[in-house]
């Protein structure tokens, strides 16, 4: 996947107070830093600075984002482990895994309400198609995917990489995400990579060969 910054915000983002840090300094230490935010020109990124990394704040083209968010959306481009509505948020599993550090359990997880707030901290990957909010102290380390906008409310951490607004892409009009309190959003590429890595396939192509080499 690839991370422009620790919060991408394709219909731009208002941070409300001046607390918290959205970052784009890897916290796993093993990649280059990105931006802290990056946003289209207009409506851009608005309200109190705390952006950090290279450089605290980006503007981008929507067309930029290397997502294909309709394959995604409409094309069956990522299969999901649980889709709502129609199967279980696992809350108890989610919970678990986001305490223990060693934990493998990162589920793809695709929600379809139009709205739609996180109901436990969690590991792994969210695609929303709609609007996502964040209350309180809820946490999530992995990846965020959301169509419209996010609303972030209280004391919130996340870790691996944000992007909203992605219906900008299918030519939908979409408001800016909101941040408001104490916010903790920062790009963490080893989280990045546990939420993605069960994307991974081998996909013969026609008319191309390969080698095996023995390894000694």
């Amino acid at each position: 996947m690839q991370v422009l910054a620790g919060w991408t915000a394709l219909s731009g983002l208002q941070k409300n107070g001046g607390a918290g840090t959205l970052g784009g300094i890897d916290l796993c230490g093993d990649s280059a830093a990105v931006a802290g935010v990056a946003v289209p020109v207009n409506p851009g990124y608005t309200g109190k600075t705390v952006a950090v990394g290279d450089p605290p704040v980006d503007t981008i083209a929507p067309d930029s984002v290397a997502i294909d968010w309709a394959s995604i959306v409409n094309g069956g481009a990522i299969t999901p482990t649980i889709t709502l509505p129609g199967g279980t948020w696992p809350t108890a599993a989610l919970e678990a895994a986001y305490a223990d550090s060693n934990s493998t359990y990162y589920p793809i997880i695709r929600v379809n309400y139009p709205d739609f707030a996180l109901p436990s901290s969690g590991k792994g990957m969210i695609i929303a198609t709609g609007n996502i909010t964040v209350n309180g102290s809820t946490g999530w380390k992995g990846v965020l995917l959301v169509g419209n906008d996010i609303t972030s409310n209280g004391n919130n951490s996340i870790e691996g990489a944000t992007v909203s607004g992605l219906n900008v892409k299918l030519g939908t009009y979409v408001p800016s995400s909101t941040a408001n309190g104490t916010k903790q959003y920062n790009y963490d590429s080893c989280e990045v990579a546990k939420s993605t890595t069960t994307m991974g396939a081998l996909v013969t192509m026609r008319n191309t060969w390969v080698d095996n080499w023995v390894e000694y």
